[in-house]
């Protein structure tokens, strides 16, 4: 589950936290790594909107850039998401940074959008993480 840590005004921070033992993880794995796919970091970007815009629907994720791949090497490993959104320039932001032991990187960004007809109904990522 997503713990909020700051909401301000302008900005809404939350983190999720992974572990290698995690099924979404043991289930992705790229060259045999375990990777954190990156629909994920869209389901968190969506999760964050809907804190910082309650009763709002994300209708349009757009310019999504994956920096860092999030990747876990040996049982017991774990690695924190903190997720940011927030709103600049006449967009909504979000950028996912990945926090492993004490160093802290981009892992991916991009914006959304609330217009339009056809909304993105969320994602509940703790379902997908029990289905997984």
């Amino acid at each position: 589950m997503a713990t909020p840590v700051r909401r301000g005004r302008e900005q809404t921070h939350f983190f999720r936290d992974f572990s290698y033992n995690d099924n979404i993880l043991k289930d992705h794995a790229v060259y045999g790594i375990q990777t954190l796919m990156g629909a994920v970091h869209c389901c968190l970007a969506v999760e964050g909107a809907r804190q910082y815009f309650p009763g709002k629907k994300v209708t349009r994720l757009r310019k999504i850039k994956f920096h860092d791949a999030v990747k876990l090497l040996y049982p017991g490993e774990r690695v924190v998401i903190n997720v940011s959104v927030e709103e600049r320039d006449g967009a909504i932001h979000f950028k996912n940074s990945c926090q492993k032991a004490s160093v802290l990187s981009l892992s991916a960004s991009g914006e959304m959008q609330f217009d339009g007809q056809i909304a993105l109904q969320g994602c509940n990522l703790d379902d997908l993480l029990m289905r997984s």
